[in-house]
């Protein structure tokens, strides 16, 4: 599967988090974050909730 770049801006503390965490794990950042995400799959899987959150953002 391609990887896609994305630029996200997120508060300071999930920040500190995550890097805490990949820090502690001696995993990389990236790594980190994109286990975190993986962890989401009730949203990715509720079609409905994706885009009521789409529309509300938007």
């Amino acid at each position: 599967m391609p990887a896609e770049t994305v630029t996200l801006q997120i508060p300071e503390i999930i920040y500190t988090r995550l890097i805490n965490t990949a820090k502690a794990t001696h995993r990389p950042l990236e790594e980190v974050i994109l286990r975190a995400l993986a962890k989401q799959p009730k949203i990715w899987n509720n079609t409905t909730y994706c885009l009521k959150v789409t529309q509300t953002v938007l």
